[in-house]
């Protein structure tokens, strides 16, 4: 009996939803969660995560992974705690 040969289009599909799955994993791992400071406006906050938002970006650093880290950084330099 003949070998059946793969497919090119059914390898690609599988390799497409495998980078799909990493993908969205990596974007999970990268979000900032809750992040709390006491006493503190909902005007404050908007305007903490925008500079630390924009140093990070200015940094050269990206939207990625080490982006992400700095902007936490920032927020925690300011008095905020991260809470999952």
């Amino acid at each position: 009996m003949p070998r059946r040969l793969k497919s090119p289009a059914r390898d690609n599909s599988c390799l497409s939803r495998l980078i799909a799955a990493c993908a969205a994993l990596f974007l999970c791992s990268c979000t900032i969660g809750t992040l709390t400071k006491p006493g503190l406006t909902d005007a404050e906050f908007k305007k903490d995560m925008y500079e630390c938002d924009r140093d990070a970006r200015m940094s050269g650093l990206g939207t990625g992974l080490a982006s992400v880290g700095m902007r936490l950084q920032c927020m925690e330099a300011r008095g905020y705690v991260e809470v999952h």
